[in-house]
């Protein structure tokens, strides 16, 4: 028995012949001749004409305002100078080098070959900074907020990491209530304080498949077609 949506995919032809259905009237013949437009310049007219659009279009104009108003920085940046020192200073040469002389026959070279002394010492360059780079020698200390009792109620302020006396203000209280000094202060890791996000597992539009849907003989007849 076949289904509706494979029945539908056959063509006429192959419909099968041994069940009796039989299509009336048959397929029709089509002989009309059809004859394609012919058109000759100058005969046809356009009735109406051809419609001229007169209408402008402008551009938009789109205005921003900015509250507040941008700020002018008047604040001036000077660029750093950097003073080069070679030491020592470039030599200057006072030597005259005469060009040679020949004279034919006994060859003679005047002047004599001359034997340069000089002592050249490589430059040493000395790079300085104006203005000299700032070293901030501010501390920060972690801010603390004391629960319960403050280490400066009692006689001695003894860290509870690393033992040591220390004068007061110098502990601070941790995250689990531990006092400690600056140099054994420790933070409470962020991801103690993530919480999870549940997950939704449900389909949201969920689309499960429907029956199959069969026809027999005689469902489908020469009228419905």
């Amino acid at each position: 028995m076949l289904g509706f949506d494979a029945l539908a995919k056959l063509p006429l032809a192959s419909l099968p012949q041994d069940q009796g259905q039989t299509l009336q009237p048959d397929l029709y013949v089509d002989a009309d001749t059809f004859y394609s437009a012919t058109v000759v310049p100058g005969a046809v007219t356009l009735s109406p004409a051809l419609y001229s659009d007169p209408d402008t279009f402008y551009g938009p104009t789109i205005t921003q305002v900015v509250f507040p108003d941008l700020f002018t920085d008047g604040d001036t940046f000077f660029s750093p100078q950097v003073n080069q020192t070679i030491f020592p200073a470039l030599f200057t040469d006072a030597d005259v080098f005469y060009s040679p002389t020949v004279v034919p026959g006994t060859v003679t070279l005047l002047p004599d070959l001359f034997t340069d002394g000089d002592t050249f010492y490589s430059p040493t360059l000395t790079i300085s900074i104006s203005p000299p780079v700032f070293v901030d020698q501010d501390i920060f200390f972690p801010p603390f907020v004391g629960l319960g009792t403050p280490p400066e109620a009692f006689p001695d302020n003894i860290c509870m990491v690393s033992g040591f006396k220390m004068p007061p203000g110098k502990l601070a209280r941790q995250w689990n209530g531990i006092w400690a000094r600056h140099d054994d202060f420790d933070y409470r890791h962020p991801q103690e304080l993530v919480r999870p996000i549940r997950d939704r597992m449900g389909v949201p539009i969920p689309r499960p498949e429907a029956e199959d849907t069969f026809i027999s003989a005689g469902d489908v007849t020469a009228a419905d077609l």
